[in-house]
């Protein structure tokens, strides 16, 4: 690099073997002082290359994402100033997999195509898919475009399709195999005042429900988990901010046919659907000398209905069957957890007497 007329030049190569792989350039405006450096309102001039770049150059932005392969192709011209930068050109990944920790699933296929409009403030999401389960028709996608004249209001117009994807496959959380409805799940409007709308179908799976002290763990491990770089905390504080203005219209979730609940003594299996909604919950703010705020909070509203199973408790260690016409109640109240209303019968026999009935309640 160097340094004239206030203006830094940056340049980077990067190298696998003999191959040059990435090539950035930049020139920055910036005033450099004996005590620091200011940068100054003036145009940016970059851009970033590459050719075969492998896709694990992911893992210096993004945290949680493990054994990337695959191409990475990117084409970006850098323009405008500090305060509104342009990013003109496209970036593809080509047949690539990865391995998201968090959920436990290795993506496949991946296959991902943006372009960015710099002059227009814009990008569009053309194509990103991948799939992971039995075949390639096992996938998720998303596309559409966001709006970015307002840096702090980017407008979006989004839409999520999925069919029989492995979401998440944890055994001590969940294995869930997802599809989206008719005309999928999407997301529109400003970030602060979003509306998202479209249902989600559980096709099969398993939620498990480990006893406390495995539950105590795992909350420990989902913290340790979580995206701790710069780029994961941005877009945690994007995440939280369009929540808090989110409008949720018609967002369901239906259980398929093979769901189940698990735990170490039951296995019921499950019927039935659930609203997603929003519910306000006040938070004492002592930076507004001690006033309480709102905060926004997804809760489920409806039924889900037992309809057989198995429990064996720890202390007889006999197998009772779950009764019909049971049910889990969900109330869209913050931390009232759900009411359940499910019994299981065990039947002792008795040589040439009637069976003795045993009913518990789960």
């Amino acid at each position: 690099g160097s340094y004239a007329a206030r203006r830094a030049r940056l340049d980077l190569d990067l190298t696998r073997g003999q191959a040059r792989v990435l090539q950035a350039q930049a020139t920055l405006p910036i005033e450099l002082t004996y005590f620091g450096a200011r940068v100054l309102e003036d145009s940016l001039q970059g851009s970033i290359r590459t050719a075969d770049a492998p896709f694990e150059l992911i893992q210096a932005l993004v945290s949680g994402i493990r054994a990337p392969t695959g191409k990475l192709v990117a084409n970006l011209d850098v323009a405008g100033t500090w305060q509104h930068p342009d990013l003109t050109g496209s970036i593809q990944v080509v047949n690539g997999e990865a391995t998201l920790d968090t959920l436990g699933i290795r993506l496949k296929g991946i296959q991902l195509d943006i372009g960015l409009f710099g002059h227009a403030d814009s990008l569009a999401i053309r194509r990103m898919v991948a799939w992971n389960g039995a075949s390639a028709a096992d996938s998720i996608s998303l596309t559409g475009d966001i709006a970015y004249a307002d840096y702090n209001n980017a407008r979006l117009n989004l839409r999520l399709a999925a069919r029989n994807f492995r979401a998440i496959d944890r055994r001590t959380m969940a294995r869930l195999e997802v599809s989206t409805g008719p005309g999928g799940i999407s997301l529109a409007g400003p970030l602060l005042g979003a509306t998202l709308s479209g249902g989600l179908i559980v096709d099969r799976g398993t939620v498990f429900l480990p006893d406390p002290e495995l539950a105590r763990k795992q909350a420990v491990d989902l913290r340790f988990l979580a995206d701790s770089s710069a780029l994961g905390r941005a877009v945690a504080a994007r995440r939280a901010s369009l929540f808090q203005s989110l409008a949720l219209t018609n967002v369901r979730v239906t259980l398929g046919d093979e769901v189940s609940l698990r735990s170490q003594e039951a296995d019921i299996r499950l019927s039935g659907s659930l609203n997603v909604q929003r519910a306000a919950v006040p938070v004492f703010s002592a930076a507004l000398g001690g006033r309480d705020t709102i905060k926004y909070v997804p809760v489920l509203d409806g039924t889900l209905r037992a309809d057989r199973g198995t429990y064996t408790p720890r202390f007889v260690q006999r197998e009772f069957n779950v009764e019909r016409g049971g049910t889990i109640v969900f109330y869209p109240v913050p931390d009232l957890e759900p009411e359940l209303n499910i019994s299981a019968l065990h039947a002792v026999k008795r040589a040439n007497q009637p069976d003795i009935r045993v009913r518990a309640r789960i």
